[in-house]
């Protein structure tokens, strides 16, 4: 796990110089993402400091990250490419830049159809998506918390023009919930049970949206499976 290394400067000041143009990760959220002057293939986007201090954020951004890369590399859930520096805004205010891959394509939402090969291509990556929250319980370590269809895109790194195009995660904020988290009197087991109501919803949806042709028979059998696991182990 490399460390997040922090921007030199004399002078308070932001470590890129960015677009004016700016991309909304969700319509719901309020990140906000920016292009890089100098490579418009790379999205910045702020995160904030924890207790401000370097070295908690150094810890903390770095298990995200690479919890991040586990979910790429075990689940097959794919995620842009990123780097996280620490830097400073014009007033002095430290903050955690995330450097990420733009993918070019479509998020989901804005899909109208799905084909046989891109609805097989869906249906792993959620699998993949739903075997690592099932194995986040069973290890009692921390799970995505945030999967919605805005923040997924099918398409390809716009850097890599000739990509072939498949399914990313592209909000690659702090959305992981842990054993530790308790707010507003849930629990680790409350967000999960949560999260699996959340994903049964988002199946009918994409089941009515896209129409019988998207039956989604292995992400509901992955579902039951994990359900039967909550109920079992309780």
């Amino acid at each position: 796990m490399g460390e997040i290394p922090q921007q030199e400067s004399e002078k308070p000041r932001e470590p890129f110089d960015l677009q004016e143009r700016v991309f909304r990760i969700s319509e719901y959220g309020s990140s906000v993402i920016k292009e890089l002057k100098s490579n418009p293939n790379k999205l910045v986007r702020e995160e904030s400091m924890i207790d401000d201090s370097i070295d908690k954020s150094i810890v903390h951004y770095s298990q995200v990250k690479t919890m991040f890369k586990e979910m790429a590399d075990k689940y097959g859930v794919s995620i842009p490419d990123m780097d996280m520096v620490i830097g400073e805004k014009k007033k002095g205010e430290k903050k955690i830049f995330t450097v990420v891959d733009k993918i070019e394509g479509c998020d989901l939402k804005r899909f109208e159809k799905l084909s046989e090969a891109v609805k097989d291509n869906f249906e792993s990556f959620y699998l993949g998506y739903l075997q690592s929250i099932l194995d986040a319980y069973k290890e009692r370590k921390p799970f995505f918390n945030d999967f919605a269809e805005e923040q997924i895109m099918y398409g390809h790194k716009s850097a890599d023009k000739d990509g072939e195009d498949k399914f990313f995660l592209v909000d690659v904020g702090t959305g992981f919930t842990g054993p530790e988290d308790v707010r507003n009197g849930y629990t680790y087991y409350d967000f999960l049970l949560g999260a699996i109501e959340r994903e049964k919803r988002d199946i009918k949806m994409y089941e009515k949206k896209f129409g019988q042709d998207c039956v989604l028979h292995k992400a509901r059998q992955k579902i039951e499976e994990i359900e039967n696991y909550f109920k079992n182990t309780k």
